[in-house]
């Protein structure tokens, strides 16, 4: 699977792209007259922030312009700046007080090929007025005090992030989805558009729920939090990064930190890896309930985790990217937090249909076992009326977005971010999303040899 930068890949694209999307706008009728036509009161269980879109105020201290914010993959990189932030209510949001935050922060920017865009993302740690740590709960989403501010940089339908948690969050097969809520941003009193205030991926109580780690001989088992990553590293990340034996999977560190790592801690996860690689592609032990992959690995994680990035068809994480896996202290392997959705469901290729992690390393593998790929199967059609149902979901969050005018703000803020869809307004590039999941729902089901 070759990995294609957005520059690349609008140049290659672009005529096909149009011409399907010329046939799928005439045949869903993208116009903005008929989407006014959604219900104007819908559901709470279907919204990404049923209590409304809240407003995020950040003034930065010191003088600093917006500009002055860098991610520390930039060469003027100096570390993150002092901010104050204010998260309330807006006019069409009703958060409890203890929900809102007033308060010090620190911001810097976060993103890899998405920092290149003008609209951007951030990462912002919660303070006291003395710099300590000060975790605080956030628009009903549990206390910390490391959050993100995600952009829709690459997205002008404004839905594919918060549709993938929403769908995460549901199945029961994944232990932890990062939870996120809609929020309209000003930086210095300037308008910066829609966002999703994000949980950031981390071990704690209410997120991924391991043990900790310490220098203990006797502790070596867990708890890991690790991140397929072929994206840039520091050189510290480079030299803790290892590689499992026969799939040559880059495999980093989320927890422990890559600073925090020890080497018999490495040593420890990376023979775990190196090991069920190796019984995985064993054809003598593969398939033992006992001595095979099962010993190693949680099926139903990998199984709900494969079903929800195959149906979204995201390059990246076929390209070993943003996939996160988890293991508790004497626990199996598990695929964990679902990540990095701003390209999938139709916005990277306008292909509906075609296998991404469904058919490679791991995965594809594991669907060789007829037992697992019955579970598969079998799981694929419990969640067959929640994809069923994503229209309706779309339908009700756009709904949200134009009733508070959102839809309008963004459209004229952000009027240069490129259509990788070939769309000309954002409500087509939702009736063109709502169109392509149809699609590759229906697909997907076909080809496994479901309906």
């Amino acid at each position: 699977m070759i990995y294609l930068g957005k520059n690349d890949y609008f140049c290659i694209m672009k005529k096909n792209l149009l011409l399907c999307l010329a046939a799928v706008c005439m045949t869903t009728a993208c116009r903005h007259d008929e989407v006014k036509d959604i219900p104007p009161n819908p559901p709470d269980s279907e919204l990404f922030s049923p209590k409304g879109i809240a407003e995020i105020r950040i003034r930065l201290l010191n003088d600093k312009s917006i500009d002055d914010i860098k991610n520390d993959n930039d060469a003027s990189y100096s570390g993150k700046m002092e901010a104050e932030i204010v998260i309330q209510n807006s006019a069409h949001s009703d958060y409890d007080g203890g929900q809102l935050y007033t308060g010090r922060i620190l911001i810097e920017g976060r993103g890899y090929s998405s920092w290149d865009l003008p609209k951007k993302s951030y990462n912002i740690d919660l303070k006291t007025a003395d710099g300590s740590d000060n975790p605080s709960p956030l628009l009903d989403m549990p206390a910390c005090d490391e959050w993100c501010l995600q952009t829709f940089g690459f997205d002008r339908s404004l839905m594919r992030i918060p549709l993938a948690m929403y769908l995460g969050q549901r199945t029961k097969g994944i232990e932890w989805t990062p939870r996120t809520k809609y929020a309209e941003l000003w930086v210095n009193d300037e308008y910066r558009g829609l966002y999703t205030l994000t949980e950031k991926i981390l071990r704690d109580k209410n997120r991924i729920n391991i043990e900790p780690l310490n220098s203990s001989p006797d502790n070596l088992s867990g708890g890991y939090i690790l991140e397929e990553n072929t994206k840039t590293l520091s050189t510290l990340e480079r030299e803790k990064q290892f590689f499992t034996g026969i799939g040559q999977v880059p495999i980093g560190f989320k927890y422990p930190k890559a600073k925090n790592v020890t080497d018999a801690q490495r040593e420890w996860i990376m023979n775990y890896m190196r090991e069920f690689e190796t019984v995985l592609w064993n054809d003598d032990v593969f398939k033992d309930p006992i001595e095979g992959y099962q010993k190693y690995i949680d099926k139903e994680s990998f199984i709900d985790w494969t079903i929800l990035i195959e149906h979204s068809a995201d390059i990246d994480h076929a390209g070993n990217i943003s996939n996160y896996l988890h293991k508790d202290k004497d626990r199996t392997l598990k695929m964990s937090a679902p990540w990095d959705f701003d390209r999938a469901y139709g916005n990277e290729t306008a292909a509906i249909e075609g296998n991404y992690v469904r058919i490679v390393h791991w995965y594809g593998r594991l669907a060789q076992d007829e037992a697992y790929l019955t579970q598969y199967k079998a799981r694929m059609r419990e969640l067959k009326p929640l994809f069923d149902r994503i229209p309706d979901i779309i339908d009700a969050n756009l709904a949200q977005l134009q009733a508070a005018g959102v839809m309008e703000r963004e459209a004229q803020r952000w009027a240069e971010l490129p259509s990788w869809t070939g769309c000309e307004t954002r409500e087509e590039e939702i009736q063109f999303l709502k169109h392509w999941i149809q699609g590759r729902t229906e697909w997907c089901y076909k080809e496994i040899g479901i309906y």
